[in-house]
């Protein structure tokens, strides 16, 4: 067993007693330091400053919004409109050729008065007197106050599948009307070089006149009539 003077004793005990004290300090310390991880987050404090200047910005940004949408309603009516100047919906009016004129008025909802300046667009070689019943784009065609016809010169309108502005070529790949034979005729028709294509069937004794412009080689206007023998007595050199 190993001896220890009283003073090594004495020294031993003071460590001891200075170690334990350091341990219940950083105890302490332990226990009393804050804990950051669970400690309540501060409080977001937003004042009517900021709050009006948000609001402000949530209204710049529904007006920017709803003035898109007005310029882009805007865009889409021009262009539609834009569309129906230069493309206008077009009438087959094939079915109508032999209405009189009260029910054409009716079924296409326009006015036809007697109209002079359109006789001078009725090509035909008959010796009875022409007048027209029309609004400048389509008439009722009369000869000696009787009615034979129907005319069309607009892009409104079309007829046994040809319409106003087809090329001279597509006409006989376009035509439905149901003709026999057909011949062509030189004319002079609204101070331009014309040619009257006349498309006839002899035994239903009508027939269907399509003018095209020579210069542009386009179809400009069509008449049918309900009377071809009438129409073109002055015409020899044809079928009978």
């Amino acid at each position: 067993m190993e001896l220890k003077i009283k003073d090594e004793v004495k020294e031993e005990a003071q460590e001891r007693t200075f170690s334990v004290k350091k341990l219940e300090e950083v105890g302490d310390e332990k226990v009393s330091a804050p804990n950051t991880l669970f400690s309540e987050p501060e409080p977001v404090r937003i004042t009517a400053t900021e709050i009006k200047a948000a609001t402000a910005k949530s209204g710049n940004n529904i007006m920017e919004i709803v003035k898109w949408v007005v310029i882009l309603a805007v865009v889409l009516l021009g262009v539609k409109l834009v569309a129906g100047i230069v493309n206008p919906k077009t009438t087959d009016v094939s079915l109508y050729v032999d209405m009189e004129k009260d029910a054409l008025e009716a079924k296409l909802d326009v006015e036809l008065e007697n109209s002079p300046n359109m006789v001078n667009r009725i090509t035909h070689y008959s010796n009875g007197t022409v007048t027209v019943d029309g609004d400048g784009k389509i008439g009722v065609v009369y000869i000696d106050g009787v009615r034979k016809g129907i005319h069309i010169d607009d892009k409104r309108y079309k007829m046994y599948g040809v319409s106003i502005g087809d090329g001279e070529y597509q006409i006989e790949d376009n035509i439905t009307y149901d003709y026999e034979n057909y011949f062509n005729v030189l004319n002079d028709m609204v101070s331009g070089n014309s040619t009257a294509w006349f498309y006839y069937n002899s035994s239903q004794n009508d027939c269907m006149v399509v003018i095209v412009n020579d210069n542009s080689a386009r179809v400009v206007a069509m008449t049918y009539f309900n009377d071809y023998k009438l129409i073109s007595e002055n015409l020899s050199g044809i079928d009978e």
